[in-house]
């Protein structure tokens, strides 16, 4: 079997997530909350200023914390770049000010706007 970029990954992961929710959603713009509520992934909004977004574990189960500090799309952008390192299969960050690397950035990255252009815009 050939290896696969995550670049490649995170195009095909978009895809497919696509393609499995689109039906549950009256019409573009890709609804985020659909999205979350499909892969079973909460998502908390709270005022920060350590981060956008990230992701984490609590009991075994990924959520995603955002921060509502944020202009509605970028705030809905950041929800868009977590879901993409959950489905991508990264690591959660251990605390609020860890970094992650480019490389592992990237692939998000591109995860993100691939859902981006399928719909235009977010909902949440």
């Amino acid at each position: 079997m050939p290896h696969v970029t995550q670049t490649k990954q995170a195009k095909i992961v978009a895809g497919d997530l696509l393609a499995s929710t689109l039906h549950l959603m009256k019409a573009p713009p890709v609804n985020l909350g659909t999205i979350c509520n499909w892969l079973g992934i909460e998502v908390y909004a709270m005022p920060c200023d350590a981060f956008g977004a990230m992701f984490s574990l609590r009991e075994g189960k990924k959520f995603l914390m955002a921060n509502d500090k944020l202009p509605q799309g970028r705030f809905r952008f950041s929800i868009a770049h977590e879901l993409g390192h959950i489905l991508l299969d990264h690591e959660p960050l251990k605390h609020i000010y860890e970094q992650r690397k480019p490389a592992v950035r990237a692939p998000s990255r591109l995860f993100r706007s691939r859902i981006a252009v399928a719909g235009a815009a977010f909902t949440l």
